[in-house]
Formats: structure tokens, C-alpha cells, sequence
């Protein structure tokens, strides 16, 4: 009997099951862990056990049954969602299926392409923003110009109305007061009216 290598065997032994536990409990932890994180991911208020119909019944606590909307159950089965979806939620899915499904290259090309739409938005509502107020500076400086040629319009006729009455006031006939403003009799009765 060799007792030199009995000992021996016997640390290998415990070391390779020390080591084959450590690793067993090592991948338990990890697996619990991470359902621990998918739950509280998912926003589950529990986080540990499992449930099964029997039980549910043993306890006696009323059941509650809820339906699936076919379009998701359509889903689920399948993995499709059509793209006329009514069902809330569904279409974001889709979108992000969709976006998900895409190769890293052309995530990026999509990517890219938002950011170029995102940017010509802001330039076409830039130069919308510019137009309006230099529509508006234009619009400005035409009324001003308008009413400047209204106000001189209007103080013309003031002008020439009270020239008119003076000259009546005075005693020319009006004859003579067409003959000295350059205005016929009518446009001197109208101006006389008004």
C-alpha cells in the first residue's frame, strides 16, 4: 500500500470538486442575477419563485383572466407585426424591430440620415423664421411709404381747399380762381363739397 500517494489523490480530488462547486454555484448566481435584473427591468414586483396553475387553485384566490389583443398574440407567435398595427405599443415595437433588425452599417446609414433630416428641419425653419421677419421689415417700409404718399396727398388737398376758400373769401370769381390754381370749376366744387 502506497500511503504517499493516497493523501495526494485525495487534495486533487477535493480541489477539482471544490473548484467543479465553486463553479456551479458561481453559474447559479449568474443565472439568478440576471433574471433578478430582467424582473426588476421589467418592473415585476416579484422577483424569486415560481407559480404554477395547481397552486393558484390549492390557494383558493379568485383567478383573473384577461385577454390578448390578436395583434399581439399575432406577435407572439409569429414574430411579425403588420404595419397597419391599432394595437398601443405595437407600432414602436415594430419601429424598433425594424431598426434592430438592421446590420451595424445600416443602423448607422439610418442614423445618419435622421441627423441630416433633423438638421435641413432646422434650416427650412431658419430661413422661414428670416422670411417672416424681413417680410415684415418689407411690409413696415411700404405702409410707411404708403402713408407718407397719403399724408402728402392729404395735406395737398387741405392746402389747396383752404387756398380755394381764401381766394373766394377774397371775392375772385370762379373763373378767376380756376384760372389761378390751374383747376377746373368742377374739381373747385368738389374740393369746395368736401
Amino acid at each position: 500500500m502506497n500511503l504517499g500517494s493516497d493523501p495526494a489523490d485525495q487534495v486533487v480530488r477535493y480541489t477539482l470538486e471544490g473548484s467543479e462547486f465553486t463553479l456551479r454555484m458561481t453559474g447559479t448566481a449568474a443565472k439568478n442575477f440576471v433574471v433578478f435584473v430582467a424582473a426588476v427591468l421589467r418592473d415585476q414586483k416579484r422577483t424569486r419563485g415560481k407559480t404554477n396553475l395547481t397552486r393558484l387553485l390549492r390557494a383558493g384566490k379568485p383567478l383573473k383572466f384577461f385577454s390578448v389583443p390578436e395583434e399581439r398574440m399575432r406577435y407572439l407567435k409569429d414574430g411579425v407585426i403588420s404595419a397597419d398595427t391599432k394595437a398601443p405599443g405595437l407600432g414602436e415595437a415594430r419601429e424598433r424591430l425594424q431598426y434592430y433588425s438592421m446590420s451595424a452599417q445600416e443602423r448607422h446609414a439610418y442614423d445618419e440620415h435622421l441627423n441630416a433630416v433633423m438638421i435641413q428641419n432646422d434650416v427650412l425653419r431658419t430661413a422661414r423664421e428670416e422670411g417672416q421677419m424681413e417680410g415684415r421689415a418689407e411690409g413696415r417700409a411700404v405702409g410707411r411709404a404708403e402713408g407718407r404718399a397719403e399724408g402728402r396727398a392729404e395735406g395737398r388737398a387741405e392746402g389747396k381747399k383752404d387756398l380755394i376758400e381764401r381766394m373766394m373769401g377774397k371775392g375772385l370769381s370762379l373763373t378767376q380762381v380756376s384760372e389761378l390754381t390751374g383747376l377746373t370749376e368742377e374739381e373747385i366744387e368738389t374740393i369746395q363739397k368736401n
